[in-house]
């Protein structure tokens, strides 16, 4: 029973990780056909499914792993992912939806050895119907494809001989000693002592199981005569292996195992023993399917609270304030010549940036939030961005440096070098597009309100508009991916875990803001042909327009600021 040889059975498992639908109402809005946007190959998934790291060629040891974009899935839906290697199909997976929505959901297949060089692809139907086909390719190996379902293990030292063409014409009697063997039914169990007993004998085992034991008493044999070992599951052949018995004339030990470490599928397996041509033993058991855990949804965006925002009039030529639901309804224009609203913390007032035309002159101004009770703080025309803080002490702007307009006593103080300031949640920090001290560096900051402490966030000088997320984890900015358009990214606040969450959209995605409760950012976008307001979920999905709203030439200024 020592130097067992451990052979792998030819067939693939497909190795699902949890879904990121397995929850109710987590798209914003729904309504449209459901489709599959994107199917990725990568190296791994993140927590929400989405791919990092994407690739198409793997090492021959590597994990598959793809990423399934979804959009309003309905309740039902079915996605199925079929893998091949060439023309030769390994095995599939279908996920049923529980719930309608949009999200990701991942796959992955795993080898036990290695991977054989050569073209692979993933196909990924819904509803039966292929939506999506993504082709990659393995890096050149000698061992072939074995992946994790049952590698089997058998008591044999020695190199298997070819399989015989005609074993039916051998006399099974004069190559086992003149009688032909004699095997008693096979029996399985979980586990084997150090003097080969078995434990925990069963025909039926837990969903999990990770390796089975096939027993059996046997008389007749001869060390050296040739064995055919065959594996079924679920019908389907799975492993034709041939070896010489090396176990003895006779005994009552295991025989063969099949198993997986990282669980054996459920289904039905069944192992035939041929020797010399001739079947000795069969026998079969089954895996129990295991309740596939319910994951965490991802987080949908709320669309609750109003919105003030900033579009141009090409009629006038000139940027409006409006107000609406966060559903888009409700529209209401608050004040002409006017940008760069933002709410303060009470929601009952709006600072705002007012254009040459206004009576009383351009620069920082505040209104109440049904455009009345309008009253100049600053008259200066260099003022942009202002941000109300969340204290309700100051507000802060850039001219050529960053500044905090006290509104109890008026005063001004200057805070950093840099622009676009954005307000931590708790008041006590900002985060600023700005650059090293004496220069170079440039990128986004942090800094204390009284100006220490700055610290680089991202070092790219393309990155600016940061919007604090709510709970203080994560910024949204624009960022310059490729190309000469702006994309809507998000980072953590100690410089890790930066993603671009637009990507996808060849036009712009500017001046991100997030809802009140964070589950969503809401921006201006060109992703139809013209400007418009849009949301998504914070994780990038669920991508929906709000409103058809120009940005305008100087599309910084149409700012987006939320009040719950």
């Amino acid at each position: 029973m020592e130097n067992k040889t451990r052979f792998a059975i030819a067939l693939f498992a497909i190795c699902v990780l949890s879904f990121a639908l397995l929850a109710c109402e987590f798209s914003i809005g729904g309504g449209g056909e459901p489709s599959i946007e994107a199917a990725v190959m990568a190296r791994s998934l993140d927590a929400n499914y989405e791919p990092v790291e994407a690739t198409n060629v793997f090492g021959p040891t590597d994990v598959f792993y793809c990423s399934v974009k979804v959009t309003d899935l309905e309740k039902g839906s079915e996605v199925t992912a079929k893998w091949f290697f060439g023309n030769e199909f390994l095995g599939e997976y279908t996920y049923t939806a529980e719930a309608g929505g949009s999200g990701y959901i991942g796959f992955n297949l795993s080898p036990a050895e290695a991977w054989l060089a050569g073209s692979y692809r993933v196909d990924i139907y819904l509803n039966g119907n292929l939506a999506q086909s993504a082709a990659f390719s393995v890096a050149g190996v000698e061992a072939p494809p074995t992946p994790t379902m049952p590698v089997v293990e058998v008591p044999t030292p020695t190199e298997p001989p070819p399989v015989m063409a005609t074993p039916t014409q051998i006399d099974l009697g004069a190559l086992t000693g003149g009688e032909k063997p004699s095997f008693s039914n096979l029996f399985f169990a979980a586990g084997v002592t150090d003097d080969n007993k078995p434990i925990g004998v069963a025909t039926e085992f837990p969903g999990g199981t990770t390796i089975v034991y096939a027993f059996v008493t046997y008389e007749g044999m001869s060390d050296g005569a040739q064995c055919e070992s065959i594996w079924y599951l679920d019908g389907e052949r799975a492993l034709e292996k041939s070896f010489d018995w090396s176990l003895g004339e006779s005994g009552a030990t295991w025989v063969t195992n099949v198993y997986n470490d990282n669980g054996l599928s459920a289904g039905r397996y069944d192992w035939e023993l041929y020797v010399e041509g001739e079947l000795v033993v069969t026998g079969g058991f089954v895996v129990e399917k295991t309740a596939a855990p319910t994951p965490r949804p991802p987080a949908a965006a709320a669309l609750r609270g109003t919105v003030a925002f900033a579009r141009w009039d090409p009629a006038t030529k000139r940027y409006q304030i409006w107000i609406m639901n966060a559903d888009g309804s409700g529209q209401k224009m608050l004040s002409d010549f006017a940008s760069e609203p933002s709410f303060s913390p009470d929601g009952k007032r709006i600072a705002f940036y007012a254009w040459e035309g206004t009576e009383g002159g351009n620069g920082l101004w505040i209104m109440n939030a049904d455009g009345k009770g309008r009253e100049v703080k600053r008259n200066d025309a260099n003022v942009r961005f202002p941000r109300w803080s969340p204290d309700n002490r100051y507000i802060a702007f850039w001219t050529h440096r960053v500044q905090l307009y006290n509104l109890k006593d008026t005063s001004v103080h200057e805070v950093v070098d840099g622009e676009h300031p954005t307000w931590s949640p708790d008041g006590q920090r900002l985060a600023v597009k700005s650059c090293a001290t004496g220069g170079g560096g440039c990128g986004l900051y942090i800094v204390g309100v009284d100006g220490s402490g700055k610290t680089p966030l991202t070092d790219n000088a393309e990155d600016g508009i940061p919007a604090w997320s709510p709970d203080g984890r994560k910024i949204a900015f624009i960022c310059k991916a490729k190309g000469d358009t702006f994309d809507i990214c998000v980072i953590n606040t100690d410089g890790s875990g930066r993603r671009n969450l637009t990507g996808d959209n060849p036009g712009h995605d500017v001046n991100p803001a997030w809802l009140p409760d964070g589950s969503g950012i809401m921006f201006y976008s060109v992703r139809e042909g013209k400007w418009g307001i849009y949301v998504m979920n914070a994780d990038g999905s669920g991508v929906k327009k709000i409103i058809d709203a120009d940005a305008g030439p100087d599309w910084g200024r149409s700012q987006i600021s939320i009040t719950p």
